[in-house]
């Protein structure tokens, strides 16, 4: 909703207004009872309270929005169920054959590594953010398709430069990452 009405600016207070909090919460009850279950309850709190803040926004400030049942909700929301269940497999698959085919050090190195890859979706996902509420709103005007190339250009050469200085300089970021473990998570 906040992207369809080019309102990203909620979503963005509201995540750090929910994420500071939450961090804090992780940290401190993690110092204090090192366990899963506060992991568990802290993402828990987390979630509730994204839910929270963004349900309560966009009723006062974009559009009264009511709860309510419709059967057709849940035949539309098949497809995309699927397609959540299929990404979830498709980034489990790699970590469960390496842990088969190889040991567990391997898939924690793995995960090590894929990290970064992770955190490197940062920046494609906030040019999206900023492409998508246009191409949604106005389809593909000359304008959008002028945005959709620059922004398409930007990531391809950020990606581009992105992978070069990791390649060239992976063992140092590795090392400064994940210390004594730097030279396996850099291989991979």
């Amino acid at each position: 909703i906040f992207l369809a009405t080019e309102r990203v600016d909620y979503a963005a207070w509201i995540g750090l207004i929910v994420e500071v909090p939450f961090i804090a919460m992780l940290v401190i009850g993690l110092s204090r009872w090192p366990s899963v279950a506060v992991i568990v309850w802290a993402n828990l709190l987390r979630s509730i309270a994204l839910l929270i803040a963004s349900s309560w926004t966009v009723h006062r400030r974009i559009c009264g929005v009511r709860l309510a049942w419709d059967t057709s909700l849940i035949k539309s929301g098949v497809p995309f169920i699927l397609m959540t269940l299929v990404t979830m497999i498709q980034t489990k698959i790699s970590p469960l054959s390496l842990g088969l085919l190889g040991n567990y050090s391997a898939v924690g190195y793995y995960e090590m590594a894929m990290m970064l890859v992770l955190a490197s979706v940062f920046v494609p996902s906030a040019i999206g953010s900023v492409v998508f509420p246009r191409l949604s709103a106005d389809g593909m005007t000359p304008d959008n398709r002028r945005l959709l190339l620059r922004a398409g250009a930007v990531i391809a050469g950020l990606g581009v430069l992105g992978m070069v200085v990791i390649l060239a300089i992976a063992g140092p970021i590795a090392r400064l990452l994940y210390g004594a473990n730097g030279v396996a998570v850099a291989s991979v």
